[in-house]
Order: structure tokens, then C-alpha cells, then sequence
């Protein structure tokens, strides 16, 4: 659909596209830089990835794919802006085409995406922006109504995801009223599905409480240190995942962390 897109001279001037595997992601974003900068290619054919063009896409230093920088869990108002929003109206150096790579970009504050919806609305006709994401919903309906997605999870995946979440959803109404013991039962039954269950609902997990936070930061401090909690406990359950521990253990700290700060 994007290639063909490009080919066919009906690109949109804003996608997001949204998976699990954050190469797989950046893969296809950079798959698009080489057909659209690609000094060799015909229309139908794949990007030769030898030409000066190619090259710099390759090597990451092309001055019209522009990739957003960050270095902490969230990705605020002056990184938005100062990389993207007052940048976008620079005319492209090289070729026709100016792109953009915002990873990560579902770790935008609410603040932050707001700061892109003109941007998003109006862009440069010669501007395109990638939003790579794990899960579209965390964004703002105001940005995914501006934006094509693409979705590279696989429907089984995704089903899986959507049912845990609803799951959680459930639980999460109650949680200020559940003690340790409750919520380590709850973690131990969600987690029995089977295979791989206990990785994505992990993951489902702090996404949709994330999420929550990302609706409820608001402009206060205590939101946006409540997303940094979360950010934190999530990374920590990855490398506790990495390490071998029991899932339930896992979830059960990330439910806790929950609790405290909804």
C-alpha cells in the first residue's frame, strides 16, 4: 500500500504506522526513504541501493530524512517542535521530497502531539511524516484522524491484545479497592492463555495504562511524573522478562505500579 502509494503519486503527507517490533517498524519507514530518494529507480522498480542517494538513506545521513531525537522516556514539546514543527517549511536540499522518522512516536505527551496537529493538517506538499508506534490508540483521535495507519501486527496478535486489554479495562475499574493478594491472582489467571500470553499482555498492559495517563496528564506535573513511573516499570519488566522470571511476578509489580498512580 505505501509503495504502491509512492508509485502511483497519491503518498498522504502522514502515516503511522504501528507494530510490535520496533526494527520491523523503522524497517518499512526507511524501506519508503529508499524508493523515494532512490537517484537510479524506475517507477515499478525496487530502490538499486548503490546510488549516491540510496547510500545516504543507507547510512543514515540523507538531509531530507530526518529522524526525531530523544532522550528521555517521553518525547515533550520542544523535541516536537524544534525537530519537526519549525523545520518542516525548510525546502528539501536534494530531492523533491522531505521526510520524516518520528520512532517512538507513540511516547509523545499530549502536549507534544497537539504541538504537530497543523503540522499534520497543513504540512509543505513536498513533507512526509512517519509516526512509528507500538499501538495507534495511544495517540490522540486528533492525530490518527490526520494520519493513514498501518498496522504491521499479525490478527492473531492483535485479537489477543484486544481481549487482555479489555480484560484489564475491567479490572482497572476496581483496582483501588483490590489488595496484593487479589491483584496476584488476577495476574496469574490472565496470564494462562498459552503461548507468548504472557509477553504481549505485559505489553498490552502498559500501553493501555499509559494510555490512560497520556488522556489524564493534562498540563500538571503530577501526570507527566506519573507517565515517567509507569515508563520506568515498564522497561523494568522487560529486563525482567529478558531475564527469565515468572510472568505473573512481572505483571503483578506492574498492576501495583498501576494502583498507585491512576
Amino acid at each position: 500500500m505505501l509503495f504502491s502509494a509512492a508509485d502511483g503519486g497519491s503518498l498522504s503527507h502522514a502515516y503511522i504506522i504501528e507494530g510490535q517490533d520496533a526494527a520491523e517498524r523503522m524497517r518499512l519507514a526507511e524501506d519508503l526513504a529508499l524508493l523515494l530518494f532512490c537517484e537510479n529507480r524506475k517507477k515499478g522498480e525496487k530502490p538499486c541501493r548503490i546510488c549516491p542517494g540510496c547510500g545516504k538513506v543507507l547510512g543514515r545521513n540523507h538531509p531530507d530524512v530526518l529522524y526525531l531525537r530523544h532522550e528521555k522516556d517521553s518525547v515533550g514539546v520542544s523535541e516536537v517542535r524544534e525537530q519537526v514543527v519549525d523545520t518542516v517549511d525548510i525546502r528539501p536540499y536534494l530531492g523533491g521530497r522531505k521526510l520524516y522518522i518520528l520512532d517512538d512516536a507513540d511516547r509523545m505527551t499530549v502536549q507534544a502531539q497537539n504541538s504537530l496537529l497543523k503540522t499534520l493538517e497543513e504540512p509543505p506538499e513536498y513533507a512526509v511524516l512517519l509516526l512509528l508506534c507500538r499501538d495507534a490508540r495511544l495517540f490522540a483521535d486528533t492525530v490518527r484522524s490526520r494520519a493513514v495507519t498501518l498496522s504491521l501486527r499479525d490478527t492473531e496478535e492483535a485479537a489477543g491484545e484486544e481481549e487482555i486489554a479489555r480484560r484489564l479495562r475491567d479490572f482497572l475499574g476496581g483496582i483501588r479497592k483490590e489488595d496484593v493478594s487479589a491483584i496476584q491472582a488476577f495476574s496469574k489467571e490472565l496470564l494462562s492463555g498459552g503461548k507468548s500470553t504472557g509477553l504481549y499482555a505485559a505489553s498490552a498492559f502498559t500501553e493501555y495504562v499509559r494510555g490512560l495517563l497520556l488522556e489524564r496528564a493534562g498540563e500538571g506535573p503530577q501526570g507527566t511524573e506519573n507517565l515517567f513511573r509507569l515508563a520506568a516499570a515498564g522497561e523494568k519488566a522487560e529486563r525482567r522478562f529478558a531475564a527469565g522470571l515468572p510472568p505473573e511476578h512481572i505483571l503483578t509489580s506492574l498492576l501495583l505500579e498501576a494502583r498507585d498512580v491512576l
